[in-house]
């Protein structure tokens, strides 16, 4: 059985990753106000979670005072992800459909 996750979520997290590789702790102290991002569980599940569906890798690992810190970037298949999901490709989907 796979995790639970939400797709909404991770293309939040998926933006603020677009314009710059960050850590964990900054990835949280940036997305807290959003729904469901108050706890740095909850980041690191999402975050997670895009790892292994390709979206996002591992950028660079600094050794600052002895505990390596990981810096995360967009993957070509995650920045292909959200092209596909800004409003105005769903809207025009949703023109085609109707």
């Amino acid at each position: 059985m796979g995790r639970k996750h939400n797709m909404l979520k991770v293309r939040i997290l998926l933006n603020e990753l677009q314009k710059e590789p960050k850590n964990l702790m900054r990835l949280h102290k940036e997305l807290k106000e959003h729904e469901g991002f108050r706890d740095c569980h909850s980041v690191q599940r999402h975050l997670r979670i895009c790892i292994d569906l390709g979206f996002v890798e591992v950028a660079k690992i600094d050794k600052k005072w002895g505990l390596p810190t990981k810096f995360f970037q967009l993957t070509d298949k995650g920045k292909e992800f959200l092209k596909i999901c800004e409003p105005k490709e769903i809207m025009g989907s949703e023109e085609i459909l109707t």
